[in-house]
């Protein structure tokens, strides 16, 4: 994807001679690129935590505990993941 925003940036800037519109073309595609993702990963969030009992029986391992970091975050106790071991959650 950065490639992309490299490309548009030089073709900004070979059809433009202008070095700050292809900057802006540039960083102004990755701000775009940033909250995108941000926001998928909070709806993400949103809908996992909204999860009942048939949802949980079905995610993935790794989803489970993200489930599980949100809901005790959520009760006030800190949580640190550790690292993946193929544990199966």
């Amino acid at each position: 994807m950065t490639g992309r925003l490299f490309a548009a940036g030089g073709l900004t800037y070979i059809n433009t001679q202008s070095f700050e519109a292809a900057a802006f073309i540039f960083f102004g595609g990755l701000v775009g690129l940033i909250l995108i993702v941000f926001a998928f990963g909070l709806v993400k969030v949103r809908k996992l935590n909204a999860s009942g009992i048939r949802q949980v029986d079905e995610i993935s391992g790794k989803e489970f505990e993200q489930f599980l970091k949100l809901r005790y975050e959520a009760r006030g106790y800190k949580v640190r993941r550790t690292p993946c071991q193929n544990d199966f959650g």
